[in-house]
């Protein structure tokens, strides 16, 4: 199936995209349920969540591979396994542990240039340094709390801060501003920013990346993003 979609879609500046979507779902037969966030809904509520990691390039896009999340909760109860025949090979994983075994299907198939995914993924530092390992470029967003220490020049501040906090200091004059496409309500204007930061792993060492600020012009939503 892959090699197909590389032959119609593949093109070397295709992008993987992953992305955890939830389903509202009732009731106690259905395999993963449990109250959790459900961005359907916007709120913490029964569903089942899926990991999806899809492909795109100027020939076109398409899902390439789901895999359903089985909560801890479920991984560890032997009734509800056995009643809902949850295969014994399926065991707990992180959704960002799920996100990698599905890229590791990906990579010779499908060319690409990028992986980008929204902050359920992003904020994991441990999935980054895979990425990195992997020789993977990234655009991730990530927390807009998430302690990070930017450079000015080749200095390194020593002084925590934010993204959020960050973007709010910085001059007006470091926003570009970017058409990004049409849209039915016009044309989508973006105001962006970056600079190189670094972001502290649990074990005191850390990485070096770039801090990427979006902020959409109609809506004043602003988003943060890492890239290496």
């Amino acid at each position: 199936m892959l090699q197909e979609l590389k032959t119609i879609l593949g093109h070397p500046g295709g992008v993987l995209v992953f992305d955890p979507s939830a389903f509202p779902k009732q009731g106690n037969h259905s395999v993963g349920v449990k109250r959790q966030w459900c961005g359907v809904e916007g709120k913490t509520d029964n569903c089942q969540v899926g990991c999806f990691v899809s492909y795109a390039s100027p020939n076109g896009s398409c899902i390439v591979d789901a895999q359903l999340y089985l909560p801890q909760e479920w991984a560890e109860n032997d009734d509800k396994r056995r009643e809902c025949h949850v295969p014994p090979d399926i065991q707990f994983k992180k959704k960002w542990e799920i996100a990698i075994e599905m890229l590791d299907k990906c990579p010779s198939q499908l060319p690409h240039s990028i992986i980008l995914a929204d902050s359920e993924f992003g904020r994991c530092g441990d999935f980054r340094d895979y990425l990195r390992r992997e020789k993977e470029n990234y655009l991730l967003d990530i927390p807009k709390n998430l302690e990070i220490r930017v450079y000015k020049g080749n200095f390194l501040i020593p002084a925590p801060t934010t993204p959020e906090k960050w973007a709010l200091e910085a001059r007006p004059s470091a926003w570009k501003k970017f058409d990004i496409r049409d849209t039915s309500r016009g044309v989508l204007l973006l105001e962006g920013m970056m600079t190189r930061v670094i972001t502290h792993r649990e074990d005191n060492t850390w990485r070096e990346e770039i801090l990427v600020v979006k902020k959409e012009k109609s809506t004043g939503e602003v988003k943060y993003a890492a890239h290496k």
